[in-house]
């Protein structure tokens, strides 16, 4: 785990060593543990890696390690959680080994394997491997792209390859150039969340290796990427009974669980009090009572991080006490403001190094776990793509009704969606069946007025006409998009809208943006963040499923507070309201985020750089304070990030370049 890095003089110029450590030292916040670095003796090739020790401490299983012939060498950053189980198969075959890190585990799977090794493994991985006899460079990256991997490649004159886990790093190359993509920072002023899938990024000629592709350059060729994962050619037979397919489901999600626990460092979970967070925090507590410690399972201690909003309508802390209570374990609670925000923003922008939102708690969440010595978190990522989570997912099931004229039934959906949207907002229901079954014109009064009033039904027109995936702007980077969404979106063309929502949300849109920001926030801490939600056994389940047993019941992600009942408690588990952690939006009445924000607003460069995109950005920021216009206030928040982020890279690659 950590921080990788690679280079390789394509020209043949001699590599300087002294650029190459500050290259890799770029990462240190990402593996602040130790350091290494590997040069191929024949070429200008070199590895760098910047470790998080989580496997195996000692020094055998520093990076980059080789093979016991030496013929490969990894850098890797991530885990493979089922390391174990392929070990021991690798055994079998006669393969031995010297540490028990699942680095090692890698390197014999690869020599095994090739590159049919990658379905072998259950994890999150960004790794490179060096063929020292073919001179030849394979990186993979995992599924769903839980692990950063950003590659420059110089194809015209090729002179010049490298990669890195974050771009930040390329800042360091002394023959980079720093070139800003303003096209693409425009797009994502307009939707931050639409750029993650893209292979473009922020820095002209830094592309992004995306999920579930692998990457192969070999001497005097050119560079050749192929996508080796599709969830959808791992769709499967789910049992026809819901029961059957809840015990399934609880099945996978334990074991999910179980075997993101290995380690051999203390743990910790952020908990927000939702129910994804709180299913995993309460199914560890679970796992803790009834198993023996093991190897698989080891005897470490877990404890909730709790993030109290101070002031905040999203503040779910009692929620959160009560995870903690049920469970009879251990939480630090830490009470945040637009202080604590203001304290830490210049380094938060620079750690994101992307335009996105902001979210504070976690990230002083992660910082104080690495000062306790925690190095791992077990969060609940994904469990709101894959589950149908948000309330915009109840929108495609009301579409898809909305043409079911059969009086009755049109109106027990609709009543049905209705509640779980108010249940979003807070609104509780004490008699659920009176909605369906009372008085059949109050009732339909009811249904018309909230149809022609709510504003998730109603989404803007534009956003309505994307029939593929209504809550997401994509006009602008049809251009950019990859092939694989192409493809993808031939393949669940005949598939109903909640599905085709579901999945591009989870391989494109909101999951791979919430995936990348939780990874800058963490490992800027040196924290590594696991996810049972992106177990891939649960996800090729999950996608299998008809969408009944997602949303039903006046409930969304029916299936898993199904599966948690007697695990979770009740006051969790049955709550409609979503929450999440809480973004500066909900403090900008402050009068001390006010007063930072209108001193950038009125300085001379921030009008320089603004003039041309937003010239009347502070008239529209005074409006939007005194309308309360939440959605203004934040487009203006996020271009003054812009703002930011440019400055201090252009202030950090003078630093890097120039530095004695």
């Amino acid at each position: 785990m950590g921080g990788i890095t690679g280079t390789w003089n394509l020209d043949g110029s001699p590599i300087d060593f002294y650029k190459l450590n500050i290259f890799i030292d770029t990462l240190s916040h990402r593996g602040p543990d130790g350091r290494g670095m590997y040069i191929d003796p024949d070429i200008p090739l070199a590895l760098g890696h910047r470790r998080l020790a989580i496997f195996d401490k000692s020094e055998k299983a520093f990076q980059p390690m080789s093979s016991q012939d030496k013929r490969f060498w990894i850098t890797y950053n991530g885990e493979i959680y089922n390391f174990i189980e392929l070990r021991k198969e690798l055994e079998s075959y006669g393969y031995n080994f010297v540490t028990n890190s699942d680095t090692e585990v890698i390197l014999s799977a690869f020599d095994k394997w090739g590159i049919e090794s990658q379905f072998k493994f259950n994890g999150m991985w960004a790794f490179a491997i060096w063929d020292e006899k073919k001179k030849q460079l394979f990186i993979s990256r995992d599924r769903f792209g839980v692990k950063p991997l950003y590659y420059y490649y110089d194809k015209k004159d090729k002179k010049y390859f490298a990669f890195a886990s974050e771009i930040k790093s390329f800042l360091a190359l002394p023959w980079f150039d720093l070139i800003f993509n303003q096209e693409l920072i425009n797009v994502a002023l307009k939707d931050y969340v639409i750029v993650e899938c893209l292979e473009e990024t922020f820095l002209t000629g830094v592309s992004r290796l995306l999920p579930g592709h692998c990457l192969t350059l070999s001497s005097g060729k050119n560079l050749f990427i192929e996508r080796w994962w599709n969830t959808l050619d791992h769709l499967q037979t789910v049992p026809p009974n819901y029961c059957e397919q809840v015990t399934y489901f609880k099945k996978l999600f334990i074991d999910a669980c179980k075997i993101r626990m290995r380690n051999d460092v203390p743990t910790a979970s952020c908990l927000s009090g939702g129910l994804d967070s709180s299913s995993v925090f309460c199914s560890i507590m679970k796992i803790k009572e009834t198993v023996v410690p093991t190897e698989e399972v080891p005897e470490n201690s877990h404890i909730g991080f709790v993030a109290s909003y101070m002031n905040d309508i999203d503040n779910e802390v009692e929620y959160a006490k009560e995870v903690i209570t049920h469970t009879k374990s251990t939480a630090y609670y830490f009470e945040i403001d637009q202080c604590n925000l203001l304290n830490e923003y210049f380094d938060i922008i620079y750690s994101y190094e992307n335009i996105s939102d902001i979210h504070i708690g976690p990230w002083l969440l992660f910082k104080k776990m690495r000062d306790l010595g925690i190095y791992v978190s077990i969060d609940g990522h994904g469990g709101d793509e894959l589950l149908a989570g948000y309330p915009q997912y109840i929108n495609s099931l009301l579409q898809a009704i909305a043409f079911n004229w059969h009086p009755v039934q049109l109106i027990k959906n609709i009543c049905r969606y209705l509640m779980i949207i108010d249940g979003f907002n807070g609104n509780k229901y004490k008699d659920n069946k009176s909605l369906f079954y009372n008085d059949l014109i109050s009732s339909l009064i009811l249904v018309v007025k909230k149809i022609l009033n709510h504003p998730v039904f109603f989404e803007k027109e534009k956003k309505i006409k994307q029939s593929i995936n209504p809550n997401r702007n994509i006009q602008d980077i049809l251009t950019y998009l990859p092939k694989s969404f192409f493809d993808d979106q031939e393949r669940i063309a005949n598939k109903g809208l909640l599905f085709r929502q579901l999945y591009l949300d989870y391989h494109y849109f909101l999951l791979p943006t919430n995936l990348r920001d939780f990874d800058l926030l963490s490992m800027a801490h040196g924290v590594e963040v696991r996810s049972p939600f992106l177990d891939w056994r649960l996800v090729c389940f999950v996608f299998s499923l008809q969408e009944k047993s997602l949303i039903d019941k006046s409930f969304t992600k029916r299936i898993l507070r199904d599966s948690m009942k007697g695990i979770l408690p009740d006051l969790v588990r049955m709550r409609r309201a979503k929450g999440g952690f809480a973004n500066p939006h909900a403090s900008w009445k402050f009068s001390v985020l006010d007063e930072f924000i209108m001193s950038n607003l009125t300085s001379h460069s921030f009008k320089e750089y603004s003039n041309d995109i937003w010239p009347n950005i502070i008239d529209d920021y005074k409006d939007a304070i005194n309308t309360n216009n939440v959605e203004r206030l934040f487009s203006i928040w996020q271009h003054l990030m812009s703002y930011w982020l440019i400055k201090i890279f252009k202030r950090k690659r003078d630093e890097l370049i120039y530095v004695n």
